[in-house]
């Protein structure tokens, strides 16, 4: 059952921490398509505002946009290879603010996966990991 909490075709982790930070303005999981210039919008409506936008991105959203890049391709385990959607977002939102020159724009790309691998569990972890299960147990129990 543990093995579902880091599949990432699921929003899940990123749900719950986006929840926990309080400072998330979008999140992108894979239950949920989205279009480039649904985001681009957004940001240009927030920013002038706001003068900030964090945006966590799940590890398995977005793939459609990179099918026909990867075509399929699967690792050594046999699990679908996924494309860096992460990259390829900051990449797209550096290039449309220096071309529209709307606004200067700085962004900072920041992949936590090697931190949160490596760090050593503590009691609140396993705690909150307990909690994570039962709940997707309680909710496939539903489906």
């Amino acid at each position: 059952m543990s093995s579902a909490l880091s599949d990432p075709c699921l929003g899940f982790i990123a749900l719950w921490a986006s929840l926990a930070s309080s400072d998330v303005n979008l999140l992108l999981i894979p239950e949920k398509a989205f279009k480039l210039d649904m985001i681009l919008r957004l940001l240009e409506e927030r920013l002038p505002e706001r003068n900030h936008c964090v945006i966590v991105v799940s590890e398995g959203a977005g793939q459609d946009i990179f099918t026909e890049a990867i075509g399929g391709a699967t690792d050594a385990s046999g699990n679908a290879k996924f494309g860096d959607v992460g990259k390829w977002l900051s990449t797209e939102i550096g290039n449309h603010f220096k071309k529209t020159k709307s606004m200067p724009v700085t962004i900072k790309y920041i992949d936590p996966s090697y931190t949160i691998r490596s760090a050593r569990a503590n009691a609140t972890d396993s705690v909150f990991a307990v909690s994570l299960a039962v709940s997707i147990y309680i909710h496939s129990l539903r489906m």
